[in-house]
């Protein structure tokens, strides 16, 4: 797939507000990994009218968000005493279920969705080479352990 057909498909999937956990649900992704790309540059530029005290509560929001998807405002209360900061609140968006959500950590999230998928499919299609890397990586080890026995 080209980059600009990953690109447009991961556009389509934010178009139509698509929850990253609800294709988990749905067994359309098998997991969903446990990290999600961090880039300080973006970050650095989401929280820059934030203060410390907002950030942390981006910062939280951001692992709520990835941990169980899309939120309602109901949970987002509960997990903040009610006292989610207006700045922070305007960065988010609501999806088809009135549930919150920052489209920025859904693009990261869908992104290594894509990326994993792909690979697993690259996977799939070099069965047959998976004996000659299995060899290879054992001369890279062989050779590793070689270098430590000998200092």
């Amino acid at each position: 797939m080209s980059k600009q057909d990953k690109k447009k498909l991961i556009d389509e999937m934010l178009e139509k507000q698509i929850d990253p956990m609800a294709l988990k649900k749905e067994r359309k992704y098998k997991e969903i990994d446990p990290a999600f790309m961090f880039y300080p540059n973006d970050f650095l530029g989401l929280v820059a009218d934030l203060n410390d005290y907002e950030v942390g509560q981006f910062i939280k929001l951001m692992c709520y968000q990835f941990q169980q998807g899309h939120l309602s405002e109901k949970l987002i209360s509960l997990k903040f005493n009610g006292t989610l900061s207006d700045d922070v609140k305007s960065k988010l968006s609501k999806d088809g279920s009135d549930n919150l959500y920052l489209p920025y950590l859904d693009r990261r999230i869908f992104e290594r969705m894509h990326y994993v998928t792909s690979r697993q499919e690259n996977g799939k299609k070099n069965k047959h080479k998976q004996g000659q890397m299995k060899e290879h990586m054992l001369k890279l080890l062989e050779n590793e352990d070689e270098t430590e026995s000998r200092n």
